[in-house]
């Protein structure tokens, strides 16, 4: 909620928070980055247990969406949880991060816009 006043010609706007400062919860980006790179591990180690136990052909395909989903989607969101960190401890925040990985382009079919 925003309270003003006029004064000389200058708008002055005063924040009135309506939440009390002991309810916001802490960020904590630190612990949340370990928490993302634990998941990544266990992703990987999901994806190694996938490959020990498939014996039918058809299970190839569930692997491959627990490596390209499961496993390098976890990385990618590792990565941005990354910037994230480094954003809140002032550190060059502006890593790119290859989404392409993951979701592809569709292509383009001649005559279609």
């Amino acid at each position: 909620m925003c309270v003003g006043r006029i004064t000389g010609g200058m708008k002055q706007v005063k924040r009135v928070s309506s939440l009390r400062e002991s309810s916001r919860p802490e960020l904590v980006p630190d612990a949340s980055l370990e928490e993302f790179k634990e998941a990544h591990k266990k992703a990987r180690a999901t994806a190694e247990k996938w490959d020990q136990i498939i014996d039918y052909p058809a299970d190839l395909g569930v692997l491959y969406r627990i490596n390209t989903w499961i496993w390098g989607g976890s990385g990618l969101v590792e990565q941005l949880v990354q910037n994230v960190d480094n954003y809140y401890h002032g550190r060059e925040y502006l890593t790119p991060i290859d989404w392409e990985k993951i979701f592809a382009q569709t292509p383009e079919f001649l005559g279609q816009r």
